[in-house]
């Protein structure tokens, strides 16, 4: 690359970083980080009760799925196995994204795949998922660990979940001094 390319494109790249960011539309926010204190939201469940997820008071593991996902499919066994472990210690709830039209479908694949976690699907109201855009979901699988105090403790994403039985056993166990 001769040195008049390099000034050029270094210039393009300090121009275009100039810019500010886009805003997100009005209503979104961004991935949840730690620290940030996790909301509170009521869904369906696949029988049509209403499933209340209120972090606060014990620990809580919360992922967003959807069953046309190849990684949420490769971690059922691994979330089985976290939920078999922490349910009697932990709020644990799976959120399905898939939308409404789908419910049917996602119901038979949580049966298919033995999925023993609770399970809750997301809706859309005013044109917001009710959860995942309160949680700045932009793609699945997420899983958010959330402390007694409310406060995100943690988030996985992407392949990063594929580590949520090593990340649960640290943060779950971890003494409730340190889940604030």
């Amino acid at each position: 690359m001769t040195r008049l390319a390099r000034c050029c494109l270094a210039t393009l790249v300090v121009f275009l970083w100039s810019f500010p960011q886009p805003a997100l539309p009005e209503g979104l926010i961004s991935l949840l980080e730690r620290g940030d204190v996790a909301p509170s939201f009521e869904l369906k469940s696949r029988s049509g009760e209403l499933v209340s997820f209120n972090p606060g008071g014990r620990a809580s593991v919360l992922v967003f799925w959807s069953a046309y996902c190849k990684v949420c499919t490769e971690i059922i066994p691994a979330l089985n196995e976290t939920y078999e472990l922490y349910r009697d210690g932990v709020n644990f709830l799976s959120v399905n994204v898939d939308g409404e039209p789908h419910v049917d479908n996602v119901v038979l694949f949580i049966d298919d795949h033995d999925i023993l976690y609770p399970v809750a699907f997301d809706a859309i109201v005013d044109d917001f998922f009710i959860a995942a855009d309160k949680y700045g979901i932009i793609h699945t699988p997420t899983i958010f660990f959330i402390g007694k105090d409310k406060q995100v403790i943690d988030v996985l994403e992407g392949d990063e979940v594929k580590k949520v039985k090593e990340r649960a056993e640290k943060i779950l166990r971890m003494p409730a001094s340190n889940q604030n």
